[in-house]
């Protein structure tokens, strides 16, 4: 696979999904040592995350990760051939200037909806491209927000902390970072419980 090892190398290491030696097993197994340290859980999942996938935004990240202008230029007739909810983006190998990236939870304005955005979800080129769009997320919530302990698995993320009101602030920065990335969080799913009560993850309890 051509592109599986420059962008699995920048992908933190508690991220699960279609990676080699990874998987749902061992992110279960990552999260039970965790839940034996950390007394609150706060579970996260995207609403309806492969469809909001913005074009624009996933071609920038793979710029800054890809130098090949042929695979990048197969990548970009995949992403187009996508089915989208939108029109109005760059066509295969025209150039793609890169959206800055926002500074984590400060403000600023999304781009125009007018944008292309979705991904098919069966396709194992999507299942790079969701790890991939999610990345530059993860160094903001280990680095800046110095959240203890978060494992990632697509969409569902976990996020572990020795205090509630922790838990609560993590959630409010996540959910603003991910707006100016044109994605939502799942309003149902949001959950905030003692780790000794037990998760479902995954399919495991």
């Amino acid at each position: 696979n051509v592109i599986e090892p420059p962008l699995d190398r920048t992908f933190i290491f508690d991220s699960y999904a279609c990676r080699r030696g990874k998987g749902t097993h061992a992110a279960v197994d990552r999260y039970q040592r965790w839940a034996q340290r950390y007394p609150y859980v706060l579970k996260l999942d995207i609403q309806r995350y492969f469809p909001s996938i913005d074009h624009a935004r996933l071609k920038a990240k793979l710029r800054r990760r890809i130098a090949d202008p042929h695979v990048l230029t197969l990548l970009d007739r995949i992403i187009d051939g996508s089915p989208t909810e939108a029109a109005g983006e760059p066509a295969c190998g025209q150039e793609v200037e890169i959206p800055p990236d926002p500074p984590f939870a400060k403000g600023g304005a999304i781009g125009p909806l007018e944008r292309r955005r979705g991904i098919p979800i069966g396709n194992l080129t999507s299942q790079f491209f969701a790890n991939l769009y999610l990345d530059d997320l993860e160094p903001c919530l280990k680095d800046q927000r110095r959240v203890p302990a978060y494992l990632r698995y697509v969409d569902d993320m976990v996020l572990l902390a020795d205090a509630k009101t922790d838990l609560h602030e993590h959630h409010a920065a996540l959910a603003d970072y991910l707006t100016r990335e044109r994605l939502h969080l799942h309003p149902r799913k949001a959950q905030v419980s003692r780790t000794r009560d037990g998760l479902n993850l995954l399919g495991y309890v």
